[in-house]
């Protein structure tokens, strides 16, 4: 039998992979490159927190906001610091969940982390962002 190539599936200019964003030590928070490529030129956001459903929220803002956090953008990754952010909202290291745009901003649950459009519960249509 002949070798054959083994091809990850990586994240790649080619569109492959599903944006996620994980939480690291540090108050790192990492945007894989399916997610970069997501946000686009975005190179400083606002982080908001949902108590009610505990998603967090990623929205593009300007550099003279003052809530802003800049993206720090390497070839296949983004990060985005503060550690406050992670503390204040008990967010576990190591946690990676799905990353949805809802056409204002970019959405990531704790709860369900490969659904963050659905509800808290995970189940039924879709919530209405505010």
């Amino acid at each position: 039998m002949p070798f054959e190539v083994f091809e990850p599936a990586r994240s790649s200019a080619e569109g492959r992979g599903i944006p996620t964003l994980r939480v690291l030590s540090g108050g790192r928070l990492v945007l894989n490159a399916a997610a970069l490529r997501m946000i686009g030129d975005v190179r400083f956001v606002q982080l908001l927190w949902d108590e009610g459903t505990k998603r967090i929220g990623i929205k593009s803002t300007s550099a003279t906001d003052p809530s802003a956090f800049k993206v720090t953008r390497a070839p296949s990754q983004a990060i985005i610091t503060s550690a406050a952010f992670v503390a204040e909202n008990k967010l576990p290291h190591s946690l990676k969940m799905r990353l949805a745009s809802d056409g204002r901003m970019w959405i990531a649950s704790t709860t369900t982390p490969d659904e963050p459009l659905r509800n808290r519960e995970g189940t039924g249509a879709p919530e209405q962002i505010r």
